[in-house]
């Protein structure tokens, strides 16, 4: 890590003669930064959370509503057509083979009723809890952070980045416990 140094003015006020050594208001202001970058840092590692917490929900609703779209669409497509896996499907849940789908018929349009408000609940859960907006504002309170940390690196500019931070985390406090 870089250390930051003062300004020709503040150097020639806090060194003492002929020592080379770092002053204590050096000393104050690294330990400033350090303190800064260890905030941003776990603000980072905060953030990331959300956003991976975001990022399985959204995947494992998704999927869920892929899934129960496709097997009710392969059930209700075979039975249309009178095909072996509506049958099978029929008879497994009766416990005989249907003659004329009637009771069979019943059964098979509670599964797939099932499945689809299965599908159904999931994609609508997916979309009021905007879960692919959060995904892109964790996404963007990542890269201010980022910026931020850049940003310590700069002569004078820690408290420039303590408020900036102050304003990342107000901006996106729902990432922040």
């Amino acid at each position: 890590m870089q250390k930051a140094r003062p300004s020709g003015a503040a150097r020639a006020c806090v060194r003492r003669p002929g020592a080379g050594r770092i002053s204590t208001v050096d000393n104050a202001l690294q330990r400033d930064r350090d303190r800064l970058h260890e905030r941003i840092q776990d603000s980072i590692r905060q953030v990331r959370r959300a956003g991976r917490r975001y990022r399985r929900i959204s995947t494992v609703l998704l999927l869920t509503g892929m899934l129960c779209g496709a097997v009710s669409t392969a059930l209700a497509g075979d039975a249309f057509r009178g095909g072996q896996l509506a049958a099978k499907t029929a008879a497994t849940t009766t416990g005989r083979v249907p003659a004329e789908l009637a009771r069979g018929w019943r059964n098979l349009c509670g599964i797939i009723a099932v499945l689809t408000l299965a599908g159904t609940l999931a994609t609508g859960t997916n979309s009021v809890l905007r879960l692919a907006e959060h995904q892109a504002r964790t996404t963007a309170c990542l890269a201010a952070l980022g910026t931020l940390q850049t940003n310590l690196f700069e002569d004078e500019a820690l408290d420039k980045t303590k408020s900036a931070l102050e304003t990342i985390r107000l901006q996106y406090d729902e990432y922040f416990p």
